[in-house]
């Protein structure tokens, strides 16, 4: 399965350039579920028919970067919007899987109508969450990684989304698309998350195997 990851952007302040950029973590990551990655760049001027052409079969909406409309929001890139908001509308048209990680599943709740408030405590560190709606997902999830200031009330999760997990102060950290492959974790699978490393893979391996071949 070849997997696009989407990319945060970073302008250099010295000469005013603006790049692509994407923890190489990610990909460790992938090969080590055996599947292929390759960055999708934000400069396209169509994401969707280079997405198609290049054989995409899923995505991941990484993290990094403000979303634009938010007020005090830090760091935006329009045309990192521009690009993750054309390839949603693909994925629900051709129902690609997608995964949303943090600002990934925060753009996947604000595209299907639901909103975000800015959050303490959850920057840079590691908290507890817990499955509800008796889903088993995540029952044997503790503490997982946090580092976003912007997080989803279980009142601002989109109808169309089912809350799988949250965090002690109840904002939601896990959901799936009710009818579509769109899984959303607000915590850094890539990256290091103590004891729930394995269960992460496990997840990963679950999402990207059930939905292989779908297109």
């Amino acid at each position: 399965m070849l997997v696009g990851l989407t990319q945060r952007v970073e302008v250099v302040a010295k000469t005013k350039e603006q790049r692509d950029c994407l923890d190489q973590s990610w990909f460790k990551r992938l090969d080590d579920l055996n599947l292929s990655g390759i960055p999708v760049p934000n400069s396209l001027n169509d994401p969707v028919n280079w997405a198609e052409f290049i054989g995409v079969e899923a995505l991941i909406l990484t993290g990094g970067n403000d979303l634009s409309y938010l007020n005090n929001a830090k760091n935006i890139a329009l045309t990192r919007d521009a690009t993750e908001s054309a390839l949603l509308t693909w994925s629900s048209e051709k129902r690609v899987p997608v995964l949303g990680v943090c600002r990934g599943m925060q753009l996947m709740n604000t595209f299907l109508g639901g909103s975000l408030s800015s959050v303490n405590g959850h920057v840079a560190n590691f908290h507890n969450i817990k499955s509800i709606d008796g889903d088993n997902t995540f029952k044997n999830y503790q503490k997982v990684n946090s580092y976003h200031e912007w997080g989803i009330n279980l009142s601002e999760l989109a109808t169309d989304l089912k809350p799988l997990a949250v965090a002690d102060d109840g904002t939601v950290e896990a959901c799936m698309h009710k009818s579509l492959p769109w899984l959303g974790l607000m915590w850094h699978p890539e990256r290091d998350n103590g004891d729930s490393k394995d269960l992460d893979t496990k997840l990963l391996k679950s999402f990207f195997t059930s939905n292989k071949n779908i297109l």
